[in-house]
């Protein structure tokens, strides 16, 4: 009878070692998902502020500090677009015929760095149309293109473009988000960040006849 018992205390300890077990890996399950919110609600309103969207999902398997804000915010302070060109022009030809219009095919490398992380994403703006070399004015604008070549840390954009022209100046306004996923090295984090995209390249289209 005494051993019975003595089972019995036995199995009703490890059952109540095991009931609290579970209760405290709750509460701290709980406790990191309060943390993780309040991370979320911080710095998805601090880049909303700046015109940015942020997406990041609840990792259960970190452990959300207030490193994890200052982290954030620190890089939204030091977030900027930077823009860089590279033009593509040909040798002009100069035994063109100048006595009726004529194509131009106009080309340039753009790079946008996001200095948030280490993203950055170059694409090619291609412009194709005719213009009249006698009077020096473009009769048309037929291709208008922006196309992605390559990147670092790049997921997708919404890039357009629209243009004005006058006599032989081509002036290209380009437009849009550009979405970056990037691991963020101190926490590991993961996140995604759109930046916002704008630019103007004028070309001087008889360099690319």
């Amino acid at each position: 009878m005494k051993k019975i018992k003595m089972v019995i205390s036995i199995l009703i300890s490890i059952v109540i070692l095991f009931s609290s077990t579970i209760i405290s890996n709750a509460n701290t399950v709980d406790e990191n998902r309060k943390a993780f919110d309040e991370f979320y609600e911080i710095v998805t309103e601090a880049f909303a502020a700046e015109g940015k969207e942020l997406i990041i999902d609840y990792d259960e398997n970190h452990k959300y500090t207030q490193q994890d804000i200052d982290s954030m915010l620190y890089f939204l302070e030091n977030n900027e677009i930077v823009v860089s060109t590279t033009d593509n022009v040909p040798i002009n030809n100069k035994n063109s015929a100048r006595l009726m219009p004529v194509d131009y095919n106009c080309s340039s490398y753009i790079t946008f760095y996001s200095s948030m992380a280490l993203c950055e994403a170059t694409f090619e703006l291609i412009v194709k149309g005719t213009i009249d070399v006698q009077s020096n004015n473009i009769m048309s604008v037929t291709t208008r293109q922006i196309v992605y070549r390559y990147g670092v840390n790049y997921s997708s954009n919404t890039l357009t473009t629209t243009y004005t022209k006058s006599g032989n100046n081509l002036t290209v306004y380009i437009e849009g988000d550009i979405l970056f996923s990037y691991t963020e090295p101190t926490t590991g984090l993961n996140f995604s960040v759109n930046d916002r995209a704008e630019y103007s390249k004028t070309f001087d289209v008889l360099q690319y006849i």
